[in-house]
């Protein structure tokens, strides 16, 4: 096993993520890096990952259905070559759904209010 030191750089240069998981994704820490690092994801459903990704799940799949799977691809790489506006917009939204579900002061309150 080898530690990728400051992954976060090198997720933040992605144009789009992928997770393309078979089975139950529970924890997604993967995905949660994507959200962070304002990088739009291409996701499988399946697992907790349209619970992740329920903001912007623009890109959602289903890994059995190809046809949908590639024309899921070339939607993606229009709006990456041709909707430069769009893509920065996913970006934007993508960084706020992070955000507003993810930090740390989210995951605070939500275990003080169970404790109240």
């Amino acid at each position: 096993d080898r530690y990728v030191d400051f992954i976060s750089e090198i997720m933040i240069q992605c144009h789009f993520g992928l997770i393309s998981s078979l089975g139950s994704e529970l924890i997604c820490r993967v995905g949660v890096e994507f959200l962070k690092s304002g990088t739009p994801v291409l996701f499988n459903h399946v697992g907790a990952l349209s619970e992740v990704f329920f903001e912007t799940n623009e890109f959602e799949f289903y890994i059995d259905k190809k046809d949908d799977l590639l024309n899921l691809f070339l939607k993606v790489e229009d709006i990456f070559w041709n909707q430069k506006d769009k893509y920065l917009s996913l970006q934007k939204n993508v960084y706020l759904s992070w955000k507003k579900n993810f930090t740390e002061n989210v995951y605070l309150s939500v275990l003080l209010k169970e404790k109240l």
